[in-house]
C-alpha cells in the first residue's frame, strides 16, 4: 500500500534534477510485485532513484496518515456488515452519522489538483487526488445499494442527503441529487407496501416526527 507521499523533497528534489515526477498509485492503493510506482518526465541530471524512493512509505497496511479517504472506507464497511446477517441497522445509521459528519466537513473545501509546483511555478510533481463526487461515491453508494433493507437507514439517509444538499453549494449539487434519485428508486422496488413511509426523513431513522411546533403565546 502507498501510505505516505513527501511531497515538499519530491518537489525539491525534481527542480534540482529538472524533471516531472508523478506518483502513479493513489494514497492506500494497493501496489503489486513489480508494478510501476512512479514515471519521470524528462532526463534527470542525475540519478535520483534512490532519493524518490526514500519520500515515499509503502507498507502492508492503509494509514489515516495523508489517506483522507480510509476512513468513511472502513465506515462504510461497517455500515454494509450492518445491513447483512446480523442485521443491525441501528449501528449503520451510527455509521452514516459519522459519514454525514465528514461530508459535511468536506462541502465547501477545496479540493487540491495533485499538481505540486517549485518556487517558479513549473509543475515538479503530480499525485492522483479524489474529487467530490469521489468522495460522495465512496461514501454513499454501496449503502445506497443496500439501504431499502431497512426503512431505518433509508430515512436516515435522505436526512443526510437533504442537509448536504440545503448547504452544498451548486456546483456540489449533482452528486448528492443523483444519490437521492437512486435512493428512491430502490425504495421504489424494495421498499414493501408502503414506500411513502419508507421516504420519510429522520436524522435518527426512527419516523420521528420533524414538524416544527410553534407555541402560541395567549395575548394579555
Amino acid at each position: 500500500m502507498l501510505i505516505h507521499i513527501d511531497h515538499t523533497p519530491l518537489v525539491d528534489l525534481a527542480r534540482k534534477a529538472d524533471v516531472e515526477l508523478d506518483v502513479l498509485p493513489a494514497l492506500g492503493e494497493f501496489i503489486p510485485a513489480g508494478a510501476p510506482l512512479l514515471r519521470i518526465r524528462g532526463q534527470p541530471k542525475f540519478d535520483i532513484a534512490s532519493d524518490i524512493l526514500r519520500r515515499i512509505t509503502l507498507d502492508k497496511e492503509r494509514s489515516f496518515d495523508q489517506d483522507l479517504a480510509y476512513g468513511p472506507r472502513l465506515l462504510v464497511d461497517i455500515c454494509v456488515r450492518s445491513l447483512s446477517d446480523p442485521f443491525d441497522p441501528t449501528t449503520a445509521v451510527q455509521a452514516i452519522d459519522r459519514l454525514h459528519d465528514f461530508m459535511r466537513q468536506l462541502v465547501h473545501r477545496r479540493f487540491p489538483s495533485g499538481e505540486h509546483c517549485d518556487e517558479a511555478g513549473a509543475v515538479r510533481l503530480v499525485t492522483k487526488t479524489a474529487s467530490w463526487d469521489d468522495y460522495v461515491r465512496l461514501s454513499f453508494e454501496e449503502i445506497r445499494n443496500r439501504a431499502a433493507v431497512s426503512v431505518q437507514v433509508t430515512r436516515r439517509l435522505r436526512a443526510c442527503f437533504e442537509d448536504l444538499l440545503h448547504c452544498a453549494p451548486e456546483e456540489r449539487r449533482g452528486p448528492l441529487e443523483r444519490q437521492l434519485r437512486l435512493l428512491d428508486a430502490e425504495i421504489d422496488s424494495n421498499g414493501g407496501s408502503d414506500p411513502a413511509v419508507w421516504r420519510q426523513s429522520d436524522p435518527q431513522g426512527i419516523g420521528a416526527s420533524r414538524a416544527a411546533k410553534v407555541m402560541q403565546m395567549p395575548r394579555r
